[in-house]
């Protein structure tokens, strides 16, 4: 998972949301949980057709963020996805 080798999009949204627990209250989960505003979600769930989401709406978002920033060979000019790959970095 670390050096990207086999990683299906099922893992790596598994693996966003580990990480976002893991981290629990740190500055960077923090920062990306208040970045996502009803409006910024719902573009997000119009966007990726996003169907489920379960009790906790905004954990599954930034789950679904960091998993697609591990799937990611480059950087975003996404502050959303850019601050989503920094939580990935950090978590590994």
């Amino acid at each position: 998972m670390l050096k990207g080798d086999h990683v299906t999009p099922t893992l790596a949204q598994e693996a966003g949301h580990f990480a976002v627990g893991a981290l629990g209250k740190d500055p960077l989960v923090m920062r990306l949980s208040e970045a996502l505003t009803p409006e910024v979600m719902q573009s997000i769930v119009d966007e990726d057709d996003i169907t489920v989401l379960g009790q906790n709406p905004r954990r599954e978002i930034m789950g679904r963020l960091v998993g697609e920033a591990i799937m990611e060979d480059t950087a975003s000019r996404n502050p959303l996805r850019k601050l989503a790959r920094r939580i990935w970095n950090k978590a590994k």
